[in-house]
This record gives C-alpha cells, sequence and structure tokens, in this order.
C-alpha cells in the first residue's frame, strides 16, 4: 500500500485546519465556558444563599408564630380567669342580695306575725270583756255590780 503524496497534504491541510480554528476559536470557546461555568457557580452560590435566607425567614416566621400561640393561649387563659373571677363576683353579690331579701321577708313577716298577734289579743280582750260584762250582768243584782265597780276603781287607785 503506497501512500499518496494528496494523502499526506490532504492531512497536513487538514492539522493545520484544526491548528487555525484552534487558535482562533480554541480560546474565545473556553474563555466563554469558563464565564459560563462563572456564571452557573455565581446563581447556585446566590441560590444557596437565597435558600439560606428563606430558612432563616422560615425560622424567623415559625418562632414568631409559636410566640403568637403562646400570647394567645395566654390571653385566653387570663381572659378565662377573669371571666371566672367576675362569675364568682356576681354570684356572691346575688348570694347577699338573697340573703339581704330573705331577712328583710322574714323581718316583714314576723312583725306582720306581731300584729296580728297584738290585733288577736286586743279583739280577745274586748270579746272577753263584752261576755264578761255580759255575764255580770245577768248574774250580779245592781248592788253587787255597784260593790264591784268601788272595788275596781279603788284597786286602780292603789296602782296609782
Amino acid at each position: 500500500m503506497k501512500i499518496s503524496p494528496e494523502l499526506i497534504w490532504a492531512f497536513i491541510n487538514f492539522f493545520v485546519f484544526v491548528a487555525v480554528l484552534r487558535w482562533l476559536f480554541w480560546r474565545p470557546f473556553l474563555e466563554m465556558l469558563d464565564r459560563r461555568r462563572e456564571e452557573i457557580e455565581g446563581n447556585l452560590a446566590a441560590a444557596e444563599r437565597a435558600r439560606e435566607e428563606a430558612a432563616r425567614v422560615e425560622a424567623e416566621y415559625r418562632q414568631r408564630l409559636a410566640e403568637a400561640q403562646r400570647e394567645a393561649q395566654s390571653i385566653l387563659e387570663r381572659a378565662t380567669q377573669l371571666a371566672e373571677e367576675e362569675r364568682q363576683q356576681r354570684l356572691e353579690a346575688a348570694r347577699r342580695e338573697a340573703e339581704q331579701l330573705l331577712e328583710r321577708a322574714r323581718a316583714t313577716i314576723e312583725r306582720e306575725k306581731e300584729q296580728a298577734i297584738a290585733a288577736l289579743r286586743r279583739e280577745v280582750a274586748d270579746l272577753t270583756v263584752m261576755a264578761t260584762e255580759r255575764v255580770i250582768r245577768r248574774a250580779l243584782s245592781e248592788e253587787e255590780r255597784k260593790r264591784l265597780v268601788a272595788e275596781a276603781v279603788e284597786e286602780v287607785g292603789n296602782l296609782r
């Protein structure tokens, strides 16, 4: 097998062509790849910073949320406590008022009872006097009545 000079020239031309292409385009191509790599690395670093910032913001949000929940729970507990205190105060006031009403009712009942007893005694006394008067009129003579009246007047005089 014989190598033709045209084939040698074709190889030489090809290598020269590759060398020229490399010399003209290889360095800009590598520079472009370097720029692209640096851009990608910068974007990755920015993405990492953004992720870290997002994680920090999320942690801060969770902390604030937990704090707000604790504060809401505290407010709720305080409101419940105040409501219970208010309820107890109202119950105590109602109990005192009921006791006062009961005491006034008892006093009124006692007063009315005493008034009724006094009225009944007066009525009994009046009826007794009337009945006694009738009995005495029927049973005693005029002379005995005068003597009893005189004795009564004398006793009243002695009481003074």
